[in-house]
C-alpha cells in the first residue's frame, strides 16, 4: 500500500497524485459509484499534484494529509468490508492502493 505507506510516514512520493489517480480509476467500478469516493477526490486532485510534483521535496500539507489518511482508510474499510456493496471490485481498489 504505496499510497498508505507515504501518508503515514510524512514522506509523500512525488509520483503522489500518480496512485491517487489509479485510485481514482479503481473507483469506477460499478459498486463504488453510489459511495461518492470520486467525487470527493476531483476538488483535491489538482491541489496534491501541484504539491507533490513541482516542489523541491514533496511534502504534503496538514490538512492534506489528513484528508488523504480519511480518505484512504474508509476506501479501504468499504473494500474489505464482505457484506458491503464493494466486495466484488475489492481487487481492483487493493491494487490501485499498493500501486
Amino acid at each position: 500500500f504505496a499510497i498508505v505507506h507515504s501518508i503515514f510516514s510524512n514522506f509523500p512520493s512525488r509520483y503522489m497524485a500518480h496512485q491517487i489517480a489509479l485510485l481514482y480509476q479503481a473507483l469506477s467500478a460499478p459498486a463504488f459509484k453510489p459511495l461518492s469516493f470520486k467525487k470527493r477526490i476531483e476538488p483535491k486532485f489538482d491541489d496534491i499534484k501541484k504539491t507533490t510534483e513541482q516542489a523541491t521535496v514533496p511534502q504534503l500539507s496538514e490538512p492534506q494529509r489528513v484528508w488523504l489518511q480519511e480518505l484512504t482508510a474508509e476506501v479501504l474499510q468499504t473494500a474489505l468490508d464482505p457484506a458491503g456493496p464493494a466486495s466484488a471490485p475489492m481487487q481492483s481498489v487493493l491494487a490501485a492502493l499498493a500501486a
